[in-house]
């Protein structure tokens, strides 16, 4: 294993351990509220759903568009396996608009100011 790669794994396992953390400290604020995850009425449950195929369409379309620019074109924009990840960060960005949108981000009993903290570390990591 050469330096590259190991400094590759130990960035990969602090993502990993980034998000781990960022998904527990979301959980403890909302079992702190008493916020289940099945709290949404049923509109938010349909509108989450359609953002969800938006999503995967996203990250299909996203995933074809690479695959032909680096396999056809030879043009690599970026190194070998970023590239899927910024897809998927992209697909996930078209999911959380799509939910914001259209009001089914939060549950009913949240309030976007409830969250703001969360939005913040985020953005900062």
């Amino acid at each position: 294993m050469d330096e590259m790669s190991l400094s590759w794994y130990i960035g990969f396992g602090a993502g990993i351990l980034a998000v781990a953390i960022v998904t527990l400290l979301i959980r403890t604020m909302q079992k702190r509220r008493g916020v289940q995850p099945g709290d949404y009425d049923e509109r938010q449950q349909l509108q989450r759903g359609a953002a969800a195929q938006r999503a995967y369409l996203a990250l299909l379309l996203l995933l074809c568009v690479n695959g032909i620019v680096s396999g056809v074109l030879d043009i690599h924009w970026t190194k070998p396996g970023v590239d899927c990840f910024l897809c998927m960060f992209a697909s996930v960005a078209v999911f959380v608009v799509e939910c914001v949108r259209r009001d089914a981000y939060f549950t009913a009993k949240q309030t976007p100011r409830s969250s703001i903290r969360i939005f913040a570390v985020v953005t900062i990591c």
